[in-house]
């Protein structure tokens, strides 16, 4: 508690001090608050910044219905901000309660808390406006605790809304439902290949593979627009079946774009504070793909720079 207190007090003023000298952006605080301006004014989700009216067009977050109450209380940037900044501070919480759970250690529940709030990359998340991504971290995690305590309930709940938040978020959701399939049977399971965990697993999975292909398809072209962020991938083609098929028959094309200078140097530093500990566990590599994927593979340096 004293952690996450400390998390807050010094991440928070440093934000909130930052919209107050005019250093946040149209481009996406602006998006945003004009968006939930809107949409307690009777007109949902539009915002007249983007490429088309609605934002549900560009991305795929009904998870933003959810802050909306607090935004009709509150209508202001700094409401936004401040409820991001509590979500991530809270993502402490059930990774310590996991880390406890694996490791049977409270120390070492304490020190993976305490590095998870001293992680450089979250504090780009928390310092550079808001981002409904920004959920995504504090509802997984506990949507992974809740599903090892083999509580199916609030799993599913937790990993459902952190689909939510964003149309990536869904594929690297689904990551989480292989992982579960792929992990060896405990001991207590010996022989057993439907456990529990592997068949949530394989249906979080599939259904939310179904989802994303539902919502790219059908839902986000019934606001007008679509993956209009294609054009990032360009150099891997203009369509999704176009660049997975460059993906699977030009492995040295797409090593050439992922593996570049600057990629390399973003897994780096990705990857240092962290003491490359991912590659102790290879299978849990499944986790991060998606959104690796994602950065390497694109064009549109933002994504890569770190910053």
């Amino acid at each position: 508690a004293s952690l996450i207190a400390f998390y807050i007090l010094g991440m928070g003023t440093f934000v909130l001090l930052r919209h107050y000298q005019f250093q946040t952006q149209t481009w996406d605080m602006g998006i945003f608050d004009q968006t939930f301006w809107n949409t307690i004014h009777g007109r949902v989700m539009q915002n007249s910044l983007e490429e088309i009216p609605n934002h549900l067009g560009i991305h795929m977050s009904p998870f933003l219905f959810l802050l909306v109450p607090g935004y009709a209380l509150f209508p202001s940037p700094y409401y936004l901000l401040i409820v991001q900044l509590l979500a991530l501070a809270l993502g402490a919480v059930p990774l310590y309660f996991l880390t406890r759970r694996l490791l049977g250690s409270e120390r070492w529940a304490l020190v993976f808390a305490a590095a998870y709030l001293l992680y450089p990359p979250l504090h780009w998340v928390n310092w550079f406006d808001f981002h409904e991504i920004a959920f995504f971290v504090p509802l997984l995690l506990a949507g992974v605790y809740y599903a090892e305590t083999r509580r199916w309930l609030p799993a599913w709940l937790f990993l459902l809304l952190a689909a939510s938040t964003k149309e990536d978020a869904i594929l690297a959701t689904a990551a989480v439902g292989l992982w579960f399939f792929l992990q060896p049977s405990s001991s207590d399971e010996h022989g057993v290949f439907w456990t529990p965990k592997r068949k949530h697993g394989l249906v979080l999975t599939v259904a939310l593979l179904a989802y994303f292909l539902f919502a790219v398809k059908l839902i986000m072209p019934a606001f007008g627009g679509g993956l209009l962020r294609l054009d990032r991938y360009a150099e891997l083609g203009r369509t999704p079946s176009e660049i997975a098929r460059t993906i699977a028959t030009h492995p040295l094309t797409t090593a050439a774009i992922a593996f570049t200078p600057e990629k390399l140097n973003y897994l780096f530093w990705l990857l240092l504070p962290v003491a490359f500990l991912p590659f102790a566990a290879p299978r849990a590599l499944i986790l991060l793909a998606p959104g690796i994927a994602e950065n390497l593979l694109t064009t549109f340096a933002s994504q890569f720079s770190g910053m």
